[in-house]
């Protein structure tokens, strides 16, 4: 009686730990795409908080706004965009920080998942 009940029973561990390794790759691939897009959103950051800079104080991204190149205005409108991040840094940072945060915390989640379900890197 008992090796009838045995039988179906290792038939079974296989199939379950495969699971566990297709939901552990899953998990992997969400960490691994979720750092590369962190990557991309911080590096773009750079530009973005230039443009929301150049935003808030004329209203647009684009200094030909002003009129053609040369004029004062035009000059002053480059002036600012070229030197955004001397004149911001600190604020410029904790942008740039701010853009990771949801990345984090998806890692965060799905670093706890991962461990959960006993996974390991190799």
């Amino acid at each position: 009686m008992k090796r009838l009940l045995l039988t179906p029973f290792l038939l079974l561990i296989p199939s379950a730990q495969a699971l566990d390794y297709v939901e552990c790759e899953a998990i992997r691939a969400v960490i691994s795409r979720n750092s590369i897009q962190r990557q991309k959103a911080f590096k773009d950051a750079y530009d973005d908080f230039k443009y929301k800079k150049m935003r808030e104080k004329y209203g647009t991204i684009l200094c030909t706004k002003f009129g053609e190149y040369g004029t004062a205005k035009y000059k002053e409108c480059r002036n600012f965009e070229d030197n955004v991040w001397k004149n911001f840094p600190k604020e410029g940072e904790e942008f740039r920080e701010s853009v990771k945060l949801p990345y984090n915390n998806i890692e965060e989640r799905a670093s706890k998942d991962f461990d959960k379900k006993g996974c390991f890197w190799f």
